[in-house]
């Protein structure tokens, strides 16, 4: 085993650790699951959770908005940038429309983060479901 085999290898385990199989490991994650993790495993009420979580996003949010880059260490970086004005189509009709400029949010994953889920196994795919 390669020397990125086993350390990958070592981070999936890790992981596992990290996240095991619970309400919190659903397909889509919420709020609600942040507050049940740290409900959980910091044993923070959840009422404390959620405005942990609050005032954590508030933050990020309040940064993209003033145009800073949020970068989280082994996950990634958001930030916002300008788009210009262009042609459009409504697919339905095809009449054409201008698109307005606006500002939008970009997310860069880490190398880490990237590198993660590019190696990530499913234990068990899910298949075909009979009827």
């Amino acid at each position: 085993m390669s020397q990125s085999t086993a350390s990958y290898a070592y981070k999936a385990n890790k992981i596992e650790k990290m996240f095991p199989a619970g309400p919190a490991n659903s397909a889509t994650l919420t709020k609600m699951h942040f507050v049940d993790i740290l409900y959980d495993r910091l044993g923070l009420s959840r009422s404390e959770a959620s405005s942990v979580l609050e005032a954590i996003f508030d933050e990020v949010q309040a940064a993209l908005v003033m145009g800073r880059e949020v970068k989280l260490a082994n996950f990634g970086t958001f930030a916002t940038r300008e788009k210009s004005a262009r042609p459009g189509r409504n697919p339905r009709t095809g009449e054409e429309h201008v698109v307005s400029a606006r500002r939008v949010v970009s997310f860069v994953p880490a190398p880490y983060l990237r590198e993660s889920v590019a190696m990530f196994h499913d234990p068990q795919p899910e298949g075909p479901k009979e009827q």
